[in-house]
């Protein structure tokens, strides 16, 4: 399992990556805004569904600046040899705080 905690002034984002083949953690992305009562969450994702074994997991997590992160969306493969080998479909991919909230592109 891989996690990760970092912030960036008012914000911090939480990421982890759990072992896809037992699902014992789910994959997740947060930010969180803090304010003067509490953390406030500003986005969610948990990208990866056990049931069916589909969807994608954050690694490589980092703040580009205050308002945008940067991070891997690696996806998992249908073809079972490279699922087993661990050869994801890799994207980096951006996510940016605009107007109406967290957009990520390219969207997945």
């Amino acid at each position: 399992m891989a996690e990760s905690l970092g912030h960036v002034g008012a914000r911090f984002l939480v990421s982890a990556t759990g072992i896809v083949e037992t699902c014992d953690v789910g994959m997740v992305l947060q930010i969180w805004r803090i304010t003067s009562d509490a953390p406030v969450r500003e986005f969610n994702v948990e990208p990866f569904n056990c049931g069916i074994n589909e969807g994608w997991g954050p690694s490589g997590v980092v703040w580009r600046s205050r308002d945008s992160i940067s991070f891997l969306r690696n996806t998992v493969p249908r073809d079972s040899t490279r699922w087993r080998s661990k050869d994801w479909d890799t994207t980096r991919v951006a996510l940016v705080h605009r107007a109406e909230g967290w957009v990520m592109e390219p969207k997945p």
